[in-house]
């Protein structure tokens, strides 16, 4: 007989008793053991990096047993009786913090486990921008941060500000303000801070009051006629009590000058700089004084003579005639100035009575009329090339003293042709058009510039053939390009006109049109049509399509495309097919183009004219924008934001979504004309571009709000094949689809059923082979 001892073991496990032992064996024994699976605990600490405790996280536990807890006052934490053996994973939740490491895992627990996290506060920012009621940027406006944090920041040119690297969880109230300003909304907070923020705000200047009495002596003067000039032009008429007023916009600067005929004033006017306050304003009146007529001489009697003896009668003596009175005449002066000072060389014109007369103005602004009838019925009117005057014209009916008559001008920005006769080789390519401006030169102005067919027609003769042009503040000379079409046709000379239309402040000058003469270059009565030259064709889809010349490495690319087929025919045609739907598919035309096609289905529910709506505003979206130049994502996005700043506020729109519709109702009438494109977040997240407002006159948030809608998806992927089968119409034969030869639609539907049918292979559909190889299209280069 031996002694044994018998011990049990696995891991994570311990064993009662730990183990039997048996002296001297000389039968068989049984040895019982109770195992109990072992427990162990993850334990830790949340600091920050300066090693102070970080109170309240959460904890969570996953793996082989699920669990959360927090943090206590020293940052401890622990998960106990955990089986061993298990996978955990200890991870704290985010609470605002970036935890390092961001989780801890221990595969096969065997004993006690630390797991210690160092957590960094999240920061964020939150920026903005400010604009005015034309979605214009304010500059200098002063932001004011308060709430966990304070701080100040003030808009760049461009109407940005940002306040960086804020602490999460925290609350936060942004606020503007600027001198001669209201903000929508007043301040916006953002409480509990967990994400960056956008904070916009629209400014509207405030007006202020400029009043004033007009008095005689010490009477009220009623009927005098105030006339404001400078930043803006208006009139009012004193009352039975002399009082007038005015509520004239802030930071800018006006002269007040009263009249009223048969008084003079002190002082002459008045000048406000900068207007920042209330202003008072008065003036003493004084009536022109009547002239005392010279008195006539009554005639010295002749004596009669003596009678004499004679008896020879005499002759009574022929009486003196009475000599006529002196007329009586008055004088009108006047003065008439620009901004308060005098303005020298204006034409002032008297008419009345059939009569008329002129006079100039001096060096110091002054102009007079002697030798006016009493009695007179006369009318005044100021001229001067690039200015207006207000009033327009001044009256005095049966004159019976002196008079005054003032005028305050205006000078304006007057734009024209350079030339109004211009030329153009077919074979140049291209003309250059010259604009000037003169007058007014301080602010920007806008001109559109539309060209009309004479026995050149627009679409085969010239191209690109309406465009804007801004001159920037301090321009005087702008130019632009209108596209020659070198075809190869004998035509002889030719002549299209260009005619102008500018935008208030500005006003067009005499040269408001230019007659252009195209000179032929073609003698062969029968020559090849120059849109099957690869090169020739490729640079017809960057004039039709983006309205451009090409760059030489994108004209040089799609040529190859081309080329690359040599001589084989059929090639050539499948590359020429695909080289042309690419124009359509490219990143600038659907973001020029297309976007444009996209913002009038959006709006109106309807597509775009051709001339008229999408060739202009395709044109404003793509100037400047070439893909792949430097800072090209930028451009294209600035010229899309100032597109829709400028969309929301014309006419047309303003009339059909009225500023006293909620942003919910806003975004649905542009959704259902969308045909429900927007998601519900989708449709939320547009009406919150107004940022809890309860009607939509922001229309700095119109604007954002319509591009969410216009740049949905789904919306785009609605209106793909629509848009491409009028793009047909629109870049090949240069119409509407519904115009000459086409009497209606029917052209135009025939091709989306066809396109659809082949979910929109344009090559199966054989859509484009077909417009490329139509008549239509070539006849506008060749035979």
């Amino acid at each position: 007989p031996g002694s044994y001892t018998v011990a049990a073991s696995k891991t994570h496990y311990t064993f009662a008793p730990t183990s039997k032992t048996f002296n001297g064996l000389d039968d068989d024994v049984v040895s019982d053991f109770a195992a109990t699976l072992n427990r162990h605990k993850v334990s830790g600490r949340a600091t920050r990096p300066d090693g102070s405790a970080i109170v309240g996280a959460t904890v969570a536990l996953s793996g082989s047993q699920t669990a959360t807890t927090t943090t206590d006052s020293g940052g401890n934490y622990s998960f106990t009786n955990l089986a061993a053996g298990g996978s955990y994973t200890v991870k704290p939740s985010p609470a605002n913090y970036t935890f390092a490491p961001t989780s801890q895992t221990f595969n096969d627990l065997g004993a006690d486990q630390s797991a210690a996290f160092t957590g960094t506060l999240n920061t964020f920012a939150i920026v903005g921008r400010v604009s005015d009621a034309g979605g214009r940027a304010l500059a200098g406006v002063t932001l004011s941060l308060a709430g966990a944090q304070t701080s100040s920041a003030t808009t760049d040119a461009a109407g940005n500000y940002s306040f960086q690297n804020l602490p999460a969880g925290a609350n936060y109230t942004v606020k503007a303000s600027r001198a001669n300003y209201t903000f929508a909304p007043t301040s916006q907070s953002f409480n509990n801070l967990t994400s960056g923020q956008t904070a916009n705000f629209n400014g509207t200047l405030v007006s202020y009051r400029v009043s004033g009495r007009v008095t005689e002596g010490t009477s009220a003067l009623v009927g005098v006629t105030v006339a404001v000039s400078g930043s803006q032009t208006a009139t009012a008429t004193t009352d039975a009590a002399g009082n007038y007023s005015f509520m004239l916009p802030a930071e800018g600067s006006y002269v007040l000058t009263p009249s009223k005929v048969g008084y003079t004033f002190t002082p002459q006017n008045l000048s406000f700089n900068n207007l920042s306050a209330d202003k008072s304003a008065d003036f003493a009146a004084a009536p022109v004084p009547t002239p005392t007529p010279t008195p006539t001489p009554s005639p010295t009697p002749t004596p009669t003579p003596s009678p004499t003896p004679s008896p020879t009668p005499s002759l009574s003596p022929s009486p003196t005639p009475t000599p006529s009175p002196t007329p009586v005449v008055f004088t009108i002066i006047g003065k008439v100035t620009e901004s308060g000072q005098g303005l020298s060389g204006v034409t002032v014109t008297l008419s009345g009575g059939g009569a008329t007369a002129t006079a100039l103005t001096d060096a110091s602004g002054n102009y007079s009329f002697a030798g006016v009838p009493a009695g007179a019925s006369v009318a005044l009117a100021a001229s001067k090339t690039n200015y207006t005057f207000a009033p327009p014209s001044l009256s005095f009916n049966n004159i019976a003293s002196n008079q005054t008559a003032n005028f305050a001008a205006t000078l304006q920005a007057v734009v024209a042709f350079n030339s109004s006769a211009l030329s153009v080789g077919e074979g140049d390519g291209q003309l250059r058009v010259t604009l000037t401006r003169v007058g007014d030169t301080s602010s920007a102005v806008t001109v559109i510039y539309s060209a009309q067919s004479g026995t050149a027609k627009r679409g085969s003769d010239f191209v690109a053939s309406t465009g804007q042009i801004i001159f920037a503040p301090g321009e005087t000379t702008k130019t632009f390009d209108v596209f020659i079409t070198d075809d190869s046709f004998v035509e002889g000379p030719e002549q299209f006109t260009i005619t102008l239309a500018a935008q208030a402040p500005a006003v067009v000058g005499a040269g408001a049109t230019a007659t252009v003469t195209i000179n032929d270059n073609d003698t062969l009565l029968v020559a090849p049509n120059p849109i099957d030259d690869p090169a020739f064709f490729v640079r017809e889809h960057y004039r039709d399509f983006f309205s451009r010349e090409p760059d030489d490495a994108g004209l040089q690319f799609w040529t190859n495309q081309i080329t690359s087929c040599g001589s084989d025919a059929a090639c050539r045609e499948a590359k020429r097919v695909n080289v042309s739907a690419a124009f359509f598919l490219s990143i600038e035309f659907q973001n020029t183009g297309y976007f444009v096609y996209r913002v009038y289905e959006a709006a109106y529910a309807r597509q775009p004219r051709r001339v008229e709506e999408f060739l202009l505003d395709s044109r404003i979206i793509g100037d400047g924008f070439v893909v792949g130049a430097d800072g090209w994502e930028q451009k294209l996005e600035a010229n899309k934001g100032a597109f829709a700043a400028a969309f929301v506020r014309r006419d047309a729109f303003a009339a059909k979504y009225p500023t006293s519709l909620t942003p919910a109702q806003f975004v649905a009438a542009l959704n259902a004309n969308t045909g429900g494109s927007l998601s519900v977040a989708e449709a939320a997240a547009a009406s919150a571009e107004f940022g809890g407002a309860s009607d939509t006159r922001d229309p700095a948030a119109r604007a954002r709000a319509l591009r969410l809608v216009v740049e949905n998806r789904a919306f785009y992927e609605r209106e793909t094949n629509r848009a491409f089968v009028l793009m047909q119409y629109f870049g090949y034969l240069r119409r509407n689809p519904d115009d000459a030869p086409d009497a209606d639609m029917t052209g135009y539907n025939f091709w989306l059923t066809k396109l659809d049918s082949f979910g929109g292979n344009f090559v199966n559909a054989e859509m484009v082979k077909a417009f490329l190889s139509s008549s239509e299209y070539r006849t506008r280069f060749g035979n």
